[in-house]
């Protein structure tokens, strides 16, 4: 498995099984646990689909279980596209469609996504990560458990992610592990993130940037936090609470916790590293 996101998810579980792989909504889930759930949602996935598998849709949010259905995507050994539950059922459509899913894995929060997607004529075989919702379903079945993830080559199709669209339709761009591999494999030596650390998680799964949080906080055996959007009128206190030691967001999020009088000396003292991306970063919000 190594040179795959599932490797270096089994990176972090081998680090230590027990440490949390995820905190969501005051929700502690371990490695071990969220790998238990991955192996059995990627192995019912691939029991209930017929050959050829097209790519998996992850049609979730960032709550605790959203985590386990982008793991056992991977864990499927096929290719993964992460879906925003919030965007309009036409664009959702439209970018399954351009993509090849023939499948859903799901959280709670796609239940609207889903029913708005089943009244644009969307009715893809869908898997809830918690279990038990009445779909047009795949059910969840401990006996289809993998043992192992599906291994995957480098010149493989990890996940395709969508542009925003801003010129036209959006495009999908495809990424491969070799590509995961190498960028990864460069933070690695540039950083010294390791199982002590907490990651914020302030990007959607549909965003590139939300691959960073993830994986290289799995890839250190780290924690991922995803920060409420109700965070941000508090940040220093959730940072401080949580324990927070590398953030990644754009640099509007600098200017909102400025607005909230969140920012001041000393105030953010967890935090190892900050990283920002995605829109210009001024000298003030460097600075600040």
């Amino acid at each position: 498995m190594e040179g795959t996101l599932s490797g270096r998810f089994l990176r972090g579980l081998d680090l230590d099984p027990d440490r949390p792989a995820v905190r969501a909504d005051g929700t502690d889930t371990t490695y071990r646990e969220l790998h238990e759930r991955a192996l059995v949602l990627a192995g019912s996935l691939l029991a209930g689909l017929p050959e050829p598998r097209g790519a998996v849709g992850v049609l979730a949010g960032k709550g605790p279980s959203a985590y386990a259905a982008l793991l056992a995507g991977l864990y499927s050994g096929v290719t993964v596209v992460p879906l925003q539950p919030g965007f309009p059922a036409a664009r959702t459509r439209r970018m399954a469609e351009v993509a090849g899913v023939t499948a859903l894995l799901a959280d709670d929060d796609a239940l609207p996504a889903l029913t708005a997607l089943h009244t644009e004529g969307v009715t893809l075989p869908t898997l809830f990560a918690p279990g038990g919702h009445p779909q047009p379903a795949l059910a969840a079945d401990p006996d289809s458990a993998l043992k192992t993830p599906m291994p995957a080559r480098p010149s493989d199709i990890a996940y395709v992610l969508f542009t925003s669209g801003s010129t036209g339709r959006p495009k999908g761009v495809p990424v491969t592990h070799a590509n995961t591999a190498h960028y990864f494999g460069l933070l690695d030596e540039r950083y010294d993130f390791g199982p002590e650390d907490v990651f914020s998680g302030t990007f959607d799964l549909n965003f590139d940037c939300a691959m960073f949080d993830l994986f290289c906080a799995w890839g250190a055996g780290a924690t991922l936090v995803p920060i409420p959007p109700r965070a941000y009128a508090r940040l220093p206190e959730f940072a401080a609470g949580h324990g927070l030691t590398v953030w990644f967001s754009t640099p509007s999020a600098i200017t909102l916790v400025r607005r909230t009088g969140g920012l001041g000396p000393g105030v953010l003292a967890s935090l190892r590293w900050s990283f920002f991306a995605g829109e210009a970063l001024s000298r003030r919000d460097a600075e600040d």
